[in-house]
């Protein structure tokens, strides 16, 4: 994903949040027309939404953040841990 379509889509997190947790869709101040061009860029070309329709503009939200937070997970490296053994010097015994 680039970053500035990621740095221009977390400007909504706090909408997304509201309509996952309360099912309450705040409005965007015409940040809808972003989010539907960031959906085209990034995963479907010819994603189209009633931006009228509110239903419509949340589940709009929730693929973009979906799709955001799927990328996000299969785009970081695993995890390698390593396990080091340390003896500590006890002066009591």
């Amino acid at each position: 994903m680039l970053p500035h379509n990621k740095q221009s889509l977390e400007r909504f997190r706090n909408h997304y949040n509201a309509w996952v947790k309360d099912a309450c869709l705040y409005s965007m101040d015409g940040g809808e027309n972003d989010v539907l061009r960031i959906i085209r860029e990034e995963w479907d070309p010819v994603h189209h939404v009633d931006l009228w329709c509110g239903s419509c503009r949340a589940k709009m939200l929730v693929y973009a953040f979906e799709m955001m937070d799927k990328e996000a997970t299969q785009a970081a490296p695993p995890v390698e841990t390593t396990v080091v053994k340390i003896k500590l010097n006890n002066p009591a015994e």
